[in-house]
């Protein structure tokens, strides 16, 4: 076995022995497993979401920190202020990362109301944009 092999081997024992201590289970062989394949990311259905949001989420960066957020996770679609104060989303993306969207932009700004429905992916959007 070689030195590197040795050295990844005793980081990965002492991990183990870490993980042990909060009552995880060790495999019988951890430099099998550390050798293993990764296992195949399974592509999750696109979903959409169309949300109107209300609350102080006019002129106060709302819709810039959507799209930032929205294209760190990979999602789709558009955001646009309306004539009433509210702001208008539609964003297609997997589940998670729409919920992790939602949960940033709660914690982000003062949003009173989200109306939301789930609609159909349509997969039509390129990228996420500010529209008018």
């Amino acid at each position: 076995m070689s030195m590197r092999c040795l050295h990844l081997r005793n980081i990965w024992i002492g991990l183990l022995m870490l993980l042990t201590s909060a009552s995880l289970a060790v495999p019988a062989n951890p430099v099998a497993v550390l050798h293993s394949p990764q296992p195949k990311q399974v592509a999750m259905e696109t979903q959409r979401i169309h949300v109107f949001f209300t609350g102080r989420v006019q002129g106060v960066g709302f819709r810039q920190s959507t799209k930032l957020f929205a294209i760190e996770l990979g999602l789709k679609g558009w955001v646009r202020n309306l004539a009433d104060s509210r702001v208008e989303m539609i964003a297609e993306g997997n589940d998670e990362d729409l919920e992790l969207l939602l949960g940033k932009l709660r914690e982000s700004f003062q949003i009173e109301k989200i109306e939301m429905r789930r609609e159909r992916a349509e997969g039509r959007f390129k990228a996420f944009e500010i529209v008018d």
